[in-house]
């Protein structure tokens, strides 16, 4: 699916460091020190498109978090949904129905006042087949997502029901209280409907949202990119009147653009980190709602047998391989739900992630006797996922298993991916928004086309619909973590590691703190000119 796209992009951006091309050097040589003036200014890798619905890299989504301004948004550190665009929503029928009142004095960047129909317009192209979003997954649980994005034989989704010009009423067609999450991402959030219908492809050259930002005058794509605080944002102005993106960043030159004042934020190199983490604090090193794993197919013959599974988790090193294969941009995992999430428990693995070779080594003779088990390992090629297999391989013959890595040029890996026929496999899993939730169900659900594994489990299932049934948040944690135990016991997949951001930003930037999903609002942040 299109999540382990965007996973495999991610893993691939934080791990390999690129060399600074012309283009890059010439912002860093040739722009005066930030700390000059109340602009911010922040490197990132060049994006792909201005069009929130199309975003396929990190660098689109931050740029997408300024502009456009979902329904509902989260706090940064507690991840609690906070009224964004809707002032205000109300749960109904057991959580299959939900009503958005939208801000009556919330308008675009044009000056137009922004309506329901505008939001519903937006919902609608994002789930369209012949917009060819590969977020429109995110609206999957809203009525008519099939006859839209499925058979295309819809155009507008029967969930989705304009009541008034500021109210918004969305069904799913199961009960689940935290879907409002869903409706956090950028990918769903408004644009003007007449402006967009008039000339689409201008539209996007330039596009208008109803966040806090807007694009300055002549701003287009290719080139960097300048925002304005918009002077039509409903709520309070932010402190930071401009800022400048800064494109084709190498994270190799971030420390020393930060250092002379000509970036306030950038990315920086993971063997970088340990400098930038002494000169400029731990802000943008917080954790990120993304994970590797190691998948196993469990309808395979060769890894039928559990004791075989838990064998292979009890070799890996985590350690070693958070250190030696991908440095500081990664966290030995111990759980399932990545740290930082709502529903993480440390040590969820338990015994099952802790570096045992002496009895994985009991296990695998336990089921095979004097014979050694081969398994057959599928990854995309390249750094660090060649550094990844040679670990894997390393730590499994210590134990008596043989691992037969198969490597697959990156751009054919998701599909043989979703063809759910390869054995052990590379498995990158990068949250849409930040719910346990989002590390269970679509991975080990029975009827999720992301469950790779072909686990299937019928308390599992029940209990996922428990969960998403349960108004109680206390108690909807708690049968997520029965969920997360299960799996964990089944050994369906092993997790290797948890990602962190590397950002890093200047003294001058105050507020700052990168979010789980791996980014940030400028609208939070004001700048020191001293």
């Amino acid at each position: 699916m299109a999540l382990a796209l965007l996973a495999l992009v991610l893993a691939a951006c934080s791990s390999q460091p690129s060399r600074p091309s012309a283009s890059a050097a010439t912002p860093s040589t040739s722009a005066p020190p930030a700390s000059a003036s109340p602009e911010l200014r922040i490197g990132i890798r060049k994006p792909s498109t201005l069009d929130p619905a199309l975003r396929a890299n990190p660098s689109d989504l931050l740029i997408a978090r300024q502009i456009f301004e979902p329904l509902v948004g989260f706090d940064p550190q507690t991840q609690a949904l906070v009224p964004r665009l809707a002032a205000s929503w109300d749960v109904a029928d057991g959580g299959k129905r939900f009503v958005f009142r939208l801000r009556p004095d919330a308008r675009f960047q044009n000056g137009a006042p922004v309506t329901a129909a505008d939001v519903a317009f937006s919902l609608n192209r994002l789930a369209r087949k012949d917009t060819s979003s590969s977020l429109a997954h995110l609206l999957q649980p809203v009525l008519g997502y099939d006859k839209v994005h499925g058979t295309g034989e819809a155009t507008e989704l029967s969930g989705v029901v304009v009541v008034d010009s500021h109210t918004l009423q969305v069904f799913i067609a199961e009960p689940w209280f935290e879907f409002p999450y869903v409706l956090t991402d950028p990918a769903t959030a408004p644009i003007p409907a007449p402006q967009f219908q008039a000339d689409p492809t201008g539209f996007m050259r330039h596009p208008v949202g109803s966040g806090p930002y807007g694009l300055a005058g002549g701003s287009e794509l290719p080139g960097n990119l300048v925002l304005q605080r918009s002077k039509q944002y409903w709520g309070p102005e932010p402190a930071v009147p401009t800022v400048r993106f800064v494109f084709d960043r190498a994270p190799s030159t971030a420390v020393p653009d930060l250092a002379a004042g000509r970036l306030d934020v950038g990315e920086v190199a993971p063997d970088a980190m340990p400098s930038a983490l002494a000169r400029f604090g731990s802000r943008g090193f917080t954790p990120i709602a993304a994970g590797i794993y190691l998948g196993f197919n469990l309808t395979d013959p060769a890894l039928s047998d559990v004791r075989l599974r838990q064998a292979v988790s009890l070799a890996l090193d985590r350690q070693v391989i958070a250190g030696r294969v991908y440095g500081a941009i990664l966290e030995p995992a111990d759980s399932l739900v990545p740290s930082g999430l709502p529903g993480h428990r440390e040590l969820s693995c338990d015994a099952m992630c802790t570096h045992d070779p002496a009895r994985a080594r009991a296990l695998v003779k336990e089921a095979f006797g004097d014979a050694t088990p081969t398994i057959a390992y599928d990854y995309p090629t390249g750094a660090p996922n060649d550094a990844l297999a040679a670990s894997l391989a390393s730590e499994l013959a210590v134990v008596g298993i043989k691992l037969q890595g198969r490597p697959h040029p990156p751009g054919d890996y998701l599909g043989l991916l979703n063809a759910n026929t390869l054995q052990a496999f590379h498995l990158v899993w990068v949250a849409d928004y930040p719910l346990a939730d989002w590390f269970l169900s679509p991975l080990f659900g029975s009827g999720s086309a992301d469950n790779h594994t072909g686990y299937r489990a019928s308390t599992v299932e029940t209990l996922i619909g428990q969960a998403r049934s349960t108004a109680d948040a206390t108690q909807r944690l708690g049968l997520y973590r029965q969920v997360e135990q299960q799996v964990l016991g089944d050994m369906a997949a092993s997790p290797i590691g948890f990602f962190r951001n590397h950002y890093a930003a200047t003294g001058r930037v105050r507020g700052f703190y990168a979010d789980a999903l791996g980014g940030f609002e400028v609208a939070r942040l004001s700048l020191s000119l001293t």
